[in-house]
Parts: structure tokens; C-alpha cells; sequence
């Protein structure tokens, strides 16, 4: 295992996917790839945004800090989550894509399906899905 991807979307179940991904990191010496989706909005988000503008990039420029241990870089693209995730994973060759189980997204999960679910049906690669209920 050389490539790791794993997704953000800067909640706490992404914490505990990037806590398992650089276990997998140190274990096997892999570089890991933190990626964060934007998904395209819908009308009503445009006009009533629920996060705050730049919050994705502060928490992805701050996570080499984190692990500074790691061979770790960080990513930002705009899209369908799942495809994103699964396009970047093909593009970086990645052996493993970690994902959380938790997906703040809730009117596109109940309109398209879990961000899990898509991403194991499309995945290049092996997946580990965090579920964030089971840890502490």
C-alpha cells in the first residue's frame, strides 16, 4: 500500500477517517491524500450557504501541522462527492480510500443515495468505510 486518499468534509467523522488513514500511513509508509469534495449547490444554498466561505481550505491548510509525520498533502475540488472522490482515487493511483460513514449532506443522501454506497459501487480501489458510532 503506497497511495491512501481519504475524504473531508472538515466534520468529526472525517477526523476519524483521517485518524485511520494515517494509522494505514505509518504502518505502511503510504503517502496520504486529505481531499475535499465542494458539491455543486442547489438553488436554496446559494441563496442560504450553511457554511462559512474558506472553512474547507483553512482546515486542509492547517492538516500538515496535524501530522507532520505524514507524507501528506491536501486537495480541494467542486462536484458530485462520490464521483469526485472515486475520479481523483483513479487520477492518484490510490491503493486504499477511506470514507466516513457520516455525510453532512442530508437532503442529497436522501435524493441520491449514501456517500458510502457510491463510492464502494465506483471505487477504483479498496475502500474502508469509518463508522463513527463505534468509536468514542
Amino acid at each position: 500500500m503506497q497511495r491512501i486518499l481519504v475524504n473531508t468534509d472538515t466534520i468529526r467523522g472525517s477526523d476519524l477517517a483521517l485518524g485511520q488513514a494515517a494509522e494505514f500511513s505509518r504502518t505502511h509508509k503510504a503517502t496520504v491524500l486529505v481531499l475535499h469534495v465542494e458539491p455543486l449547490l442547489d438553488a436554496r444554498e446559494i441563496f442560504d450557504p450553511g457554511d462559512q466561505p474558506g472553512a474547507a481550505a483553512d482546515y486542509l491548510e492547517a492538516l500538515p501541522g496535524r501530522y507532520p509525520e505524514l507524507n501528506l498533502s491536501t486537495r480541494q475540488v467542486t462536484g458530485d462527492t462520490a464521483s469526485a472522490i472515486c475520479e481523483v482515487a483513479a487520477q492518484e493511483r490510490a491503493d486504499l480510500i477511506v470514507v466516513s460513514n457520516s455525510y453532512r449532506y442530508g437532503r442529497r443522501r436522501r435524493l441520491r443515495g449514501s456517500l458510502p454506497r457510491a463510492i464502494l459501487r465506483d471505487a477504483p480501489c479498496s475502500v474502508l468505510l469509518v463508522e463513527p458510532r463505534s468509536t468514542p
